[in-house]
């Protein structure tokens, strides 16, 4: 079995938002990482907790929808544990509102530092054995998104950072 690859997670509460529904997960990669990952591989996050739940990101190379080119997806799946029963709570759905995002450098003569531009956002409802996700999430082939002069790259990392954020079910009286 493959080690997982490390991630950084926080869990930033408000008022309306306890702790426990609300996860931003951060997961590096290097162009190493990447160019390993040609023409058909994927890696794997660490698992992490959200409402009681495991889930984890997963970095692929993969053909386009049209099966005419390579590009790069990211996936957030539930842990197979909670898949097959291993959790009471995992035949409730869960519906959880997600951002994918990376970080990108800031064109040359621009000032200030490289921030987190928000590429893909939904909500998907969890039940055991799916996952959401995008097979191109920057919409550009392989060579573009690896090329020496790619935005995505910052001083040779790719930054992502999946936001996630439980939904509640209404309550009926």
């Amino acid at each position: 079995m493959a080690t997982s690859h490390p991630l950084q997670v926080t869990s930033p509460s408000s008022p309306s938002s306890p702790r426990r529904h609300v996860v931003a997960a951060y997961m590096d990669l290097t162009r190493d990482d990447c160019l390993r990952l040609f023409p058909s591989g994927r890696l794997i996050s660490q698992t992490f907790r959200l409402a009681g739940r495991q889930f984890f990101l997963s970095a692929h190379c993969n053909m386009d929808q049209m099966d005419t080119f390579h590009c790069f997806g990211l996936f957030l799946a539930m842990a197979k544990e909670d898949e097959e029963g291993g959790s009471s709570s995992a035949s409730v759905p869960l519906t959880v509102d997600y951002d994918f995002a990376a970080r990108t450098r800031r064109p040359s003569g621009e000032d200030g530092d490289d921030e987190f531009v928000s590429v893909y956002m939904g909500y998907y409802e969890f039940r055991g054995g799916k996952a959401v996700g995008y097979r191109n999430l920057f919409g550009t082939p392989w060579d573009s998104f690896m090329a020496d002069g790619s935005v995505f790259f910052v001083d040779g990392v790719l930054h992502l950072r999946a936001e996630l954020h439980v939904k509640e079910a209404p309550f009926f009286f």
